[in-house]
């Protein structure tokens, strides 16, 4: 036998004879490259048919699953329990997008975030703050809250305006009330307790302007004024 691809000069007698003679090829050499390129290609050829077979069986898998689902114990005894089951119910429990509920809340970045403006945005705002502070107050004590539901009934509104209107007066300290206050303050709760009409809810707030000192309002408001009756 030659390995190198050649061929002896004694004559053969035919193959598997003990003087015949056969030509090994470099495809039949195991320790040629082109054969273990071949083996390593078989090989992947192999892992493919693996992997595919195997996807196969779980999409299989996967479908049959889906389909099996229990309603009760009993219906476990019928079925094969090599197959997987799945129980009714446990597909919720798998995550979704948007199950987090995050995308109800929604914060604007611009009214937030002052890193979020650029300069101009930032002496723009500047200036609109310091032009809206000579006519209101800007600060977090002046903030106004509704005390109680805005939506609602009518029964619900008149109690909503008749709990402000006091949260109001209680925000404004006794230093800046007429002295007199202390001993009308208790008749105008009462009063404003029974208002379910515009008139005497203006009436209730006109009272209580009257008992403000001026020092506290803004020369806007004084400047701005006409006449009320």
């Amino acid at each position: 036998e030659k390995s190198n691809g050649e061929r002896s000069d004694s004559p053969s007698t035919g193959r598997g004879a003990p003087g015949s003679t056969r030509m090994l090829t470099r495809l039949r050499n195991p320790d040629s490259k082109l054969c273990q390129m071949k083996n390593q290609q078989n090989q992947q050829n192999q892992q493919n048919q693996q992997v595919a077979a195997a996807a196969h069986e779980a999409n299989k898998l996967n479908k049959e699953s889906k389909e099996l689902v229990v309603n009760s114990p009993s219906d476990v005894s019928r079925m094969n329990p090599k197959k997987e089951i799945v129980l009714k119910g446990n597909m919720n429990n798998y995550f979704k997008l948007g199950q987090e509920g995050k995308y109800r809340v929604y914060h604007n970045q611009y009214a937030t975030n002052s890193f979020a403006l650029n300069k101009h945005q930032h002496r723009e705002d500047h200036d609109k703050r310091r032009h809206l502070s000579h006519k209101f107050c800007l600060t977090a004590a002046g903030e106004f809250k509704w005390n109680g539901s805005v939506h609602g009934s009518r029964v619900l509104t008149i109690s909503t305006l008749r709990l402000t209107i006091i949260q109001l007066e209680n925000n404004i300290p006794a230093s800046f009330l007429h002295p007199n206050w202390a001993s009308h303050r208790s008749n105008w709760i009462k009063a404003v307790q029974m208002c379910s009409k515009p008139r005497e809810f203006a009436l209730a707030l006109a009272i209580l302007e009257c008992a403000i000192k001026p020092v506290v309002m803004l020369p806007i408001w004084r400047e701005s004024l006409g006449h009320t009756r």
